[in-house]
């Protein structure tokens, strides 16, 4: 799949898969094309689903920092002219969460609807200071040894128990990267987190919105999604991941996709 040059002249990868209605998966903070990849190889039976690298990760060209998610929701949507695509149903996952709002709210006429999992309007002290702490760590330790010690906030024990072969496969993969990765990409992303702020602005989102949450999560908890998201996007619906955590759409899959298809499959 391509590499395309955008109008702000960054070189942006993206995949594409499936036929219909187009569905855009905007990625975490440390997540390439392939972060989401059960919801996309499901909405692909139904949807056109977009998938992409955003600045700063994977096979996307890392543009010299500070980054604002501001700033990547324009990254988006110079892609989606790039590709012609006019209308599109947009589902955000941590920081892609936020960026996913900006994005909504700046360009409501492109968003047929929205999909919110396990993010904020704003960060709370305790996630601030965890994204500092990861941005001073990173120096130190490496990107794979960082990103292998987030995992364990990332899932429930109970997943660390049984999906053992699915965790090695992920640290394989971190640390097969490790040579070529820039770290400078993760500390400008995670910056733009810690600085994001739409909760004066979440009265403008009209589209319809689902918020997902995971009961465990310990980095965005379920109550910071609800107090600042669901009770600021009027009609949007909340969802509660019972038993899993921060990347409960890993965890839970089948469970995550039926709420999502259930939901879009509603949208006039």
């Amino acid at each position: 799949m391509p590499t395309v040059k955008i109008e702000s002249g960054l070189n942006i990868y993206y995949e594409i898969d499936g036929q219909g209605d187009s569905v855009v998966l905007v990625q975490g903070l440390d997540r390439d094309h392939n972060g989401m990849n059960s919801q996309r190889k499901e909405l692909s039976k139904h949807f056109q689903v977009i998938a992409y690298d955003s600045r700063g990760t994977g096979k996307s060209d890392t543009p010299q920092g500070p980054y604002t998610c501001r700033q990547m929701a324009d990254d988006l949507y110079e892609l989606l002219k790039v590709l012609q695509i006019e209308k599109a149903h947009i589902i955000g996952a941590s920081l892609g969460g936020h960026v996913a709002q900006e994005f909504v709210i700046v360009h409501p006429d492109m968003t047929t609807s929205l999909v919110l999992m396990c993010t904020f309007a704003k960060p709370d002290h305790y996630l601030q200071s965890m994204g500092r702490f990861w941005i001073r760590a990173i120096e130190k330790t490496g990107h794979a040894l960082l990103c292998e010690e987030i995992m364990h906030w990332s899932y429930s024990r109970k997943f660390f128990e049984t999906q053992r072969q699915k965790l090695d496969l992920a640290r394989q993969k971190l640390r097969n990267l490790e040579d070529t990765y820039d770290i400078r990409g993760f500390q400008w992303k995670a910056e733009a987190g810690i600085n994001a702020d739409t909760r004066d602005r979440l009265d403008k989102i009209k589209a319809p919105t689902l918020v997902m949450a995971g009961e465990l999560d310990s980095f965005i908890s379920p109550s910071l999604s609800e107090q600042q998201l669901v009770r600021s996007i009027n009609g949007s619906k909340f969802v509660l991941v019972k038993g899993a955590a921060h990347a409960f759409f890993d965890e839970r899959p089948d469970e995550v996709n039926r709420e999502i298809l259930a939901f879009l499959s509603n949208i006039k």
